[in-house]
């Protein structure tokens, strides 16, 4: 079972017809039992996305985001979280590269993937100048 965002249980209970003098009650018990919290949440979401599919830094942000979690909170948490972007661009890169011939249309999906036009540029072609070598 995964963390729970406040907000995700808040939107289950409505979407279940809890009554809403029921919702704050059971979030407040939940919560003071250490099973619910949006920095729990954050952290082992952050922790699962880095182990699975490594994202971009502002792709997390984003998905954090979706999820009603607070920025302060989201702050913290990627503040802690000490993964250089560099690497998991680059582990993007080794992994994706053979599928896309043009670079430009790699350089494409790296910025839909949440990556800095210049951190994409400067890997993209320093990795086609190790290539050429």
């Amino acid at each position: 079972m995964r963390p729970r965002s406040e907000w995700e249980l808040r939107t289950y209970l409505q979407r279940k017809k809890v009554d809403e003098p029921l919702v704050r009650p059971i979030i407040e018990r939940l919560a003071g039992l250490n099973l619910l919290g949006d920095r729990a949440f954050a952290e082992a979401w952050v922790a699962n996305r880095r182990l699975l599919k490594p994202p971009s830094r502002r792709k997390l942000v984003l998905e954090l985001k979706q999820k009603h979690v607070a920025d302060t909170i989201i702050n913290e948490v990627l503040a802690e979280d000490d993964t250089p972007e560099q690497d998991v661009l680059q582990q993007i890169i080794a992994k994706k590269r053979a599928k896309y011939a043009d670079n430009a249309k790699f350089m494409q999906y790296l910025a839909r993937q949440g990556f800095g036009y210049d951190d994409i540029k400067r890997a993209v072609l320093a990795k086609a100048d190790n290539a050429a070598e």
